[in-house]
Formats: C-alpha cells, structure tokens, sequence
C-alpha cells in the first residue's frame, strides 16, 4: 500500500468557499497530516504569509512564486530536514 507523509490541500483565494473547504478537509484521512495552500494571492493583492493553525495554512502566488519558498521550508521541517 502506498502512503503519503503530507496532504496539501490546495484551494483558489476567490471566492472563499469555508463550508465547503471545512467538510472537504474533515473528509481527509486523519492519521494523515495536512497543510492548506491557498493559491492566488496576487489575485487578491494579498501578501505571502504562514499561519500556523489547524491544519497549518500558507498563502501563495503560483503565478509570481511568493510564498513558494515559504511552503518549501514548511515541507523540509515537516519532514525533519535540518541544516547542518
């Protein structure tokens, strides 16, 4: 059987669909981590940011790449990488 460590659980910024993402994330395996990416900020005017909640959520650009470098440390401490 095949196993992931983390889920990422990527939605679109607009329009918030809280109802429906809140079910969507319930209906996740529960001995599995996850992580809520929340794309399209630049859509948005918003800025890239973690917030570190149940389940954690970063915001980011796919389009620009702001907040990929955010997500990419979040998935290196999630998995123990550590700098030597």
């Amino acid at each position: 059987m095949i196993r992931a460590d983390r889920i990422l659980y990527v939605i679109d910024a607009t329009p918030p669909r809280v109802q429906e993402i809140a079910r969507e994330l319930a209906a996740l395996p529960a001995d599995i981590p996850a992580t809520l990416v929340v794309n399209k900020i630049d859509l948005l005017g918003l800025s890239s940011r973690y917030e570190q909640s149940q389940p954690p959520r970063l915001y980011v650009s796919a389009t620009s790449g702001e907040g990929v470098d955010l997500l990419r440390e979040h998935l290196k401490e999630c998995m123990g990488f550590q700098r030597c």
